[in-house]
C-alpha cells in the first residue's frame, strides 16, 4: 500500500421496503435478521471474488428514514451499510487506486 490508495469502501445497500415489511409480517425478527445477514454475507462474498475486495463487516439500519409532512408516520428507509478493504490479497493490489 503506498499511502495514496482509498483503504476502505462503503457500499449503502438499499432493500425494497414493501418487500421487508411483507417478510417482518412472515418471520420473526430472529429469522429475518438471519436471513439479512446470510444475503449481506453472500453479497460481500461475490464482490470479494469477482473484485478482490476483502469484506470487513457490515450493519443494518431498519429504523431510519423520513417523517411524512402531512401524516407524521415515518416511511422507514431500510438499508445496511458495509465495509470493505481495498485490497486483494491473493493478487497484492488494490483494485480501485
Amino acid at each position: 500500500m503506498t499511502g495514496k490508495e482509498n483503504t476502505f469502501l462503503e457500499i449503502v445497500v438499499g432493500f425494497s421496503l414493501e418487500q421487508f415489511e411483507q417478510l417482518e409480517k412472515e418471520l420473526s425478527k430472529e429469522e429475518l435478521k438471519k436471513r439479512l445477514t446470510e444475503c449481506m454475507e453472500g453479497y460481500l462474498n461475490t464482490l470479494k471474488l469477482n473484485f478482490g475486495f476483502e469484506p470487513v463487516g457490515f450493519t443494518f439500519h431498519f429504523d431510519e428514514g423520513v417523517l411524512d409532512d402531512e401524516t407524521g408516520i415515518l416511511k422507514r428507509n431500510v438499508h445496511a451499510h458495509a465495509i470493505a478493504y481495498n485490497y486483494d490479497f491473493q493478487k497484492k493490489v488494490a483494485p480501485v487506486s
